[in-house]
């Protein structure tokens, strides 16, 4: 591969091809410059590339700046595609929920891969916080055990009404297991920080997270569902 020439995810391919950079431009901005930068330098690389298996086009966009460890900087997560590479989308799930309520918590759950695919981070956890807060709801738990430490040092188990609460009381109605309620707190602390602390998360952890709670809606809906339908299969037999 030479200097015109890089590597990246193709759409029309759907896998990883040669692209022919057809043209480029560089450009850097320093705090000079832009008295309202927030860092010294930054550096944003333009390029029109070609796909040499299908042909199709597309621009990337590349920024680095003076706040970024050069060498151990992953420039794939910084590089923005249009159109959207699909390489590392999320596909949405359909699970065909019908009721009102539940149906809601779908619909939510197709705006956060939404942000996700779109790189919306922030929002992303925020989004998958309130999946959580939904389906408690829907479920009727409003509370749940939490332990608590009094000023002398001494532990209680107390109710609380907080999401850590509800995610407890999911697991106390056995709507959950005890691991799997563990996970959700996961979830809760990588919402929170993004909420109160504005941490943007990462992108990988991101993904486990969603991947997270398709496998906690599948567990609640989908496969109580499939079991009713086995059962009454069996109730037919003769």
């Amino acid at each position: 591969m030479n200097a015109q020439q890089t590597k990246c995810f193709c759409n029309r391919c759907n896998q990883q091809t040669n692209h022919k950079v057809s043209s480029g431009i560089s450009k850097t901005l320093t705090d000079e410059d832009d008295p309202d930068l927030p860092v010294a330098w930054a550096k944003g690389t333009f390029q029109i590339l070609e796909c040499l298996g299908c042909g199709s086009v597309t621009f990337k966009e590349l920024w680095i700046s003076s706040e970024d460890d050069l060498e151990d900087l992953e420039l794939g997560e910084r590089a923005w595609f249009y159109p959207p590479r699909t390489d590392d989308s999320i596909a949405v799930k359909n699970f065909g929920l019908l009721f009102e309520e539940q149906h809601k918590i779908e619909t939510l759950y197709g705006e956060v891969v939404s942000t996700y695919n779109n790189r919306n981070f922030t929002l992303c956890a925020a989004g998958i916080r309130a999946i959580i807060e939904g389906i408690c709801g829907d479920k009727g738990v409003t509370d749940g055990p939490v332990i608590d430490t009094d000023r002398n040092g001494n532990q209680h188990v107390v109710r609380r009404k907080n999401l850590k609460g509800k995610i407890n009381g999911l697991a106390e109605k056995h709507l959950l297991s005890d691991e799997h309620a563990k996970t959700l707190h996961q979830l809760r602390f990588l919402g929170n920080e993004a909420l109160h602390d504005l941490v943007t998360p990462d992108r990988k952890d991101l993904k486990t997270a969603i991947e997270i709670v398709e496998h906690t809606m599948e567990n609640l809906y989908l496969l109580p569902e499939k079991a009713k339908g086995l059962g009454r299969k069996r109730k037919q037999r003769p």
